[in-house]
């Protein structure tokens, strides 16, 4: 087993928009501490659509890690689809830069920058662009062409023409009611990569225009270079006269690792003393799991766990919001320290709607099987006592759960900011006649076979927290949908808490003491009140996660 910590570089994320934040990075650190001093780090760039704490990730990041590497799977802006979103080429310069300060910070002065697909182009640009005397070397796995010959020669050139012109009277207009491009086109790696951004956005990765043409990067690139690439998906013929450089054709990428670690040996870089960790930095979760659910969806989840939390057998397994990943916010790493702290053990779970991409698909029935996936995971390692935790929506997800599975083990529901019920908040909030017409439009959607396709309202959803495919939307929003905490609630047979605050916007007193009342089959139903905690408890979570403990032994 490998450290594995969960970074932070940047403060005060909470402050921002929710598709400007930082999310928080994962550093693997080597085994052996003599080994690693002797190797330089890596700074990991992940591809479109993804997040710092993908599979690719982890896989490559514990291998490298296990021969001796300090690996740092970078948190960046263009993450997933919020990211994306408004996200320009710039951003990752800015990503990279802080990551090789923290990096050099601590006591790594030679660094190797691994990009994937698009991480490729953005970790050659950097270099381009900078000249970061800190790195050594760049390793592109699976890069894709200059970005508009690929998506031009993708998508057919009278489409592209199109979107091009789109985007040029989009932008000139500045229209107050932003348009957004919403294109999916299949990758040559064989999935599918959505392109949904402002036009602004899409004009500085996609168009001609735009400065992403890895041809000429690789053309003026100082430093070495290792191309891991497919047959069917080359770059064009290279040529360079820089030692070291290599091109090699490599389909299974379960041999990254071990040609990684030779092509940099290779290298000849001096030895380093190595990377001072800061614990005051990080936090600490034992584990990074993965599960799959019935689908062959894989999902990842962070565990908090000591050797001696298997004799108290307790767990907090925690869901998220609407968007929510197990990285957006610093609230349950806060939480899972005090946890930890009391010999509980904690586990912070991905799903298949978590960020803006997964949101957009997803139906709300796509949770209790993803959910059930990490409780199977629990109870197989030999926990008896699992307590549900939900935080805004995921609250819903959690009750929702238990009370069409009515798992043996789970002994306790911790809503946290439980939000309203869903269809009738959301009425409420943009009026009914904006409502009916939305709950019209997905159905339509549906009924013509285009439930997939094309999203309900428009940018930039001020009404919804996310973007929506019809079929997600309905399962979700409309009338029928099974997202009622009110209604569900009265199913529930095991102890729950409700802790709010004054200044959650989803919530007041009296919506906490309807929910009580309505758990009638609940034998214990206690709320918690803080005045001035808002819907993410920030500056609470310490006093938070001590009443939590504090009623878990009660129950």
């Amino acid at each position: 087993m490998f450290p594995t910590y969960l970074l932070s570089l940047s403060k005060d994320e909470l402050s921002k928009q929710y598709t400007k934040r930082l999310p928080c990075s994962i550093l693997f650190q080597p085994t052996c501490p003599t080994q690693g001093s002797q190797k330089p780090a890596i700074i990991y760039l992940h591809s479109w659509n993804s997040y710092p704490y993908s599979q690719k990730a982890y896989l490559l990041g514990s291998a490298l890690a296990n021969q001796g590497y300090t690996f740092l799977s970078l948190g960046m802006h263009r993450r997933g689809v919020e990211g994306q979103m408004r996200a320009i080429p710039d951003d990752d310069i800015e990503d990279i830069k802080r990551g090789v300060e923290y990096l050099s910070s601590h006591g790594c002065s030679e660094i190797i920058i691994i990009g994937e697909e698009i991480g490729a182009l953005t970790g050659i640009r950097y270099q381009c662009k900078t000249q970061d005397v800190c790195i050594k070397g760049i390793v592109l796995i699976y890069p894709l062409p200059d970005l508009a010959n690929w998506l031009e020669n993708t998508i057919g050139e009278d489409r592209y023409k199109a979107l091009e012109q789109q985007s040029e009277r989009e932008i000139i207009k500045g229209s107050e009611e932003e348009k957004w491009v919403d294109l999916t086109v299949n990758s040559p790696n064989g999935k599918e990569l959505l392109i949904y951004q402002s036009f602004d956005s899409w004009v500085s990765w996609w168009s001609r225009s735009a400065d992403t043409k890895i041809s000429g990067f690789l053309k003026n690139i100082q430093i070495p270079f290792l191309i891991l690439q497919k047959r069917g998906m080359e770059l064009e013929e290279i040529e360079t006269s820089i030692s070291a450089s290599k091109v090699l054709d490599v389909e299974d990428n379960k041999q990254f690792a071990q040609i990684i670690d030779l092509w940099v040996s290779e290298l000849e870089l001096p030895n380093v003393e190595g990377f001072q960790l800061v614990t005051s930095d990080v936090s600490k979760p034992s584990e990074m799991v993965t599960v799959q659910t019935s689908d062959g969806s894989s999902l990842v989840g962070f565990l908090w766990e000591k050797d001696c939390n298997q004799e108290n057998q307790t767990v907090v397994l925690h869901v998220r919001g609407k968007t929510g990943t197990p990285i957006t916010e610093p609230l349950f790493t806060k939480l899972a320290e005090v946890y930890n702290q009391n010999d509980i053990s904690a586990l912070v779970i991905e799903m298949r709607r978590s960020g803006y991409g997964g949101s957009m698909t997803a139906t709300a029935s796509m949770d209790i099987d993803d959910i059930d996936a990490f409780v199977k995971l629990l109870c197989q390692r030999g926990y008896t006592r699992i307590v549900l935790s939900g935080q805004s929506l995921g609250s819903n997800s959690i009750m929702r759960y238990q009370a069409q599975r009515h798992h043996p083990n789970v002994i306790g529901l911790v809503h946290m900011a439980p939000t309203r019920d869903a269809a009738e908040w959301l009425e409420a909030h943009i009026g009914s006649e904006i409502y009916n017409c939305l709950v019209l439009e997905a159905k339509k959607a549906r009924e013509e076979g285009r439930g997939d396709r094309g999203l309900v309202g428009k940018p930039p959803y001020e009404w919804m927290l996310s973007p929506h495919r019809p079929n997600s939307w309905i399962s979700w929003w409309a009338p029928e949908a099974d997202t009622a905490n009110l209604k569900t609630i009265a199913e529930i047979d095991i102890p729950i808490l409700l802790l709010c605050g004054s200044k959650d916007f989803f919530n007041d007193r009296d919506r906490l003491n309807q929910l009580k009342k309505a758990a009638v089959r609940s034998p214990v139903t206690d709320i918690i009140w803080y005045e001035g905690c808002g819907h993410n408890f920030a500056n609470f979570e310490q006093k938070t996660a001590e009443d939590i403990v504090y009623w878990l032994n009660k129950i």
